[in-house]
């Protein structure tokens, strides 16, 4: 076999292996979101709380996420967050409507 038979199954299989090591650190890092969203809103007395990933918001620097939960007078909360996915900026959450 030459190089040139075996070029194309090397270029694919390079591209596999950057998909899926793509999706192992975007799945990881959604994790580590969803944990620092969930804990600000234990802080702040919200309990039930659901997070879910919106994943095709088309914002390419932030990760979208929605958030139901029940505030501590009982009443349903249902909001949106986004977190900067860059590590250069400031991981701040930042929500949609004031809590």
């Amino acid at each position: 076999m030459t190089i040139d038979a075996l070029l194309p199954y090397l270029v694919g299989g390079f591209m596999v292996v950057m998909v899926v090591g793509f999706s192992i650190v975007r799945w990881q890092k959604r994790g580590h979101d969803i944990a620092r969203i969930r804990d600000q809103l234990l802080d702040k007395g919200y309990r039930d709380i659901v997070i879910h990933s919106r994943w095709f918001d088309f914002d390419k620097s932030n990760s979208t996420y929605e958030i139901e939960c029940r505030s501590s007078s009982g009443g349903r909360v249902t909001t949106t967050c986004k977190i900067h996915r860059s590590p250069s900026w400031d991981q701040d959450i930042f929500w949609k409507d004031a809590l």
